[in-house]
């Protein structure tokens, strides 16, 4: 589960050498391997959090508190959904395995107080690329 940079070429098309590469990476890991951290960056360049994929237990864990459960996981994508737990709501990840690119979506009920006195429904997205969490 290694994601590469997407790179740029001169012609302005992705380096072929690093999808190969990355292709290879990130998802060829025997199914006993243990779980893969990735760190995980908005195209607006805000950092979207860690996230930790254990594809032998089929969970993925976005950042301290957030559990999801893999519903796919093709040669191509990784899917995970989550439900909202105590409040309405959930939220689903989609990982393309050889270049590392997410999509997220959730909908929820929110608070629009920090004392949590008062709340909405509110839907939230974001898209950006993972990479392999450098020790």
């Amino acid at each position: 589960m290694v994601s590469i940079t997407q790179e740029k070429s001169n012609a302005g098309g992705l380096d072929l050498r690093n999808i190969l590469i990355g292709a290879v990476l990130l998802f060829s890991t025997p199914a006993s391997a243990e779980p893969v951290r990735l760190v995980c960056t908005q195209d607006t360049g805000q950092r979207a959090g860690i996230v930790i994929i254990d594809e032998e237990a089929g969970t993925f864990k976005h950042g301290d508190y957030r559990f999801y459960r893999i519903v796919s996981n093709t040669d191509e994508y990784l899917t995970a959904m989550g439900s909202g737990g105590t409040v309405p709501g959930g939220a689903v990840w989609i990982v393309e395995k050889a270049t590392g690119r997410f999509a997220m979506g959730e909908a929820s009920l929110s608070c629009t107080t920090s004392s949590c006195t008062d709340e909405k429904l509110s839907a939230f997205e974001m898209e950006g690329v993972c990479q392999r969490a450098v020790l």
